[in-house]
């Protein structure tokens, strides 16, 4: 499953405090693979889903047209 080939929470976090000290703070989109677009995204945690082989985890939410859900404002 391609979902298992991601990052855990503290490797992200020393991933992008890495990139503040090279960069500065700066503001944080995802991409969208299929359109390319630049999309604001929200940042939540989802319980466990057994009967989806889901793990308990933190999703970065994004949305084509308005805020996305779990957003920062």
């Amino acid at each position: 499953m391609t979902l298992d080939k991601t990052c855990v929470a503290s490797q992200f976090v020393t991933r992008l405090q890495a990139l503040i000290a090279q960069h500065g703070d700066l503001p944080v989109y995802a991409r969208d693979a299929d359109t390319q677009w630049r999309l604001p995204i929200g940042l939540m945690f989802r319980e466990a889903q057994p009967a989806d082989e889901r793990p308990a985890r933190f999703e970065i939410t994004t949305e084509y047209f308005g805020r996305p859900r779990a957003d920062f404002e």
